[in-house]
């Protein structure tokens, strides 16, 4: 499920610049050839359009990218621990405490590995693995197999920061957007005096063009009352 991108008062604010758009827009002859009126109702359209990409931009989902990780962290974490355990039979058969120790990695104990210290681990295993692929292939580790790995901490290394990556322009979205409203804000600011000098001429164009501009505050959350709070009075 999407997430609403704009808090309530912008959303708000948003609905009446686009109900005023429309009404200027289905009127545009009362003011087309007002040429100062025209420009700052340009400017006005401009900053709706802009406020409209940008958030598209924030609403580009993190959780597409989480996921993309979750995939790829699940597929590392396998094939590193099946090349783990197959080079820990290796060295439990010559007798190799070192690399016994080093190998003896589940699926489980990697996959509670930090992100950033993950592709490492996978990278230590993967060398580890190839420094013996001789004896190894005679445990079912092939070359086909390392390089399978190795692509997987390659493409996991890739979409780590990613998450990160959004979440900072998302940041500078937010204020941007800010930064925009608060522009819209003088712009409509200057059109409504320019507007409200058309009154004797068209004033049905007026009265509805300022009943747009009216700001429908968001609804204010009604605080439930901790009843656990209350004291259980009996009644007399």
């Amino acid at each position: 499920m999407q997430k609403k991108q704009l808090n309530a008062k912008q959303e708000a604010k948003l609905n009446s610049y686009r109900a005023t758009e429309m009404h200027v827009d289905n009127n545009i002859a009362i003011i087309s050839g007002i040429l100062a009126f025209q420009a700052t109702y340009t400017k006005i359209k401009t900053n709706i359009v802009a406020i409209l990409d940008a958030e598209t931009i924030k609403s580009a989902s993190l959780s597409g990218i989480a996921v993309g990780k979750t995939n790829f962290r699940q597929a590392l974490c396998k094939s590193a621990a099946t090349i783990a355990g197959l080079a820990y039979t290796y060295a439990a058969d010559i007798s190799n405490e070192q690399m016994l120790s080093e190998m003896n990695l589940s699926y489980s104990t990697i996959n509670r590995t930090r992100d950033d210290e993950l592709a490492p681990l996978c990278q230590f295993i993967h060398d580890r693995a190839n420094a013996n692929i001789d004896a190894l292939k005679d445990y079912n580790v092939t070359t086909a197999k390392l390089a399978q790995l190795q692509t997987l901490i390659t493409n996991f290394s890739a979409e780590t920061p990613k998450p990160r990556t959004a979440i900072s322009e998302r940041k500078t979205t937010n204020a941007n957007i800010v930064a925009i409203f608060k522009d819209t804000d003088k712009l409509f600011a200057q059109l409504d005096k320019q507007i409200e000098s058309l009154t004797e001429e068209n004033p049905d164009f007026v009265q509805t063009y300022f009943s747009t501009r009216e700001i429908v505050d968001p609804p204010k959350k009604k605080k439930i009352e901790d009843v656990s709070m209350q004291k259980d009075v009996n009644p007399l």
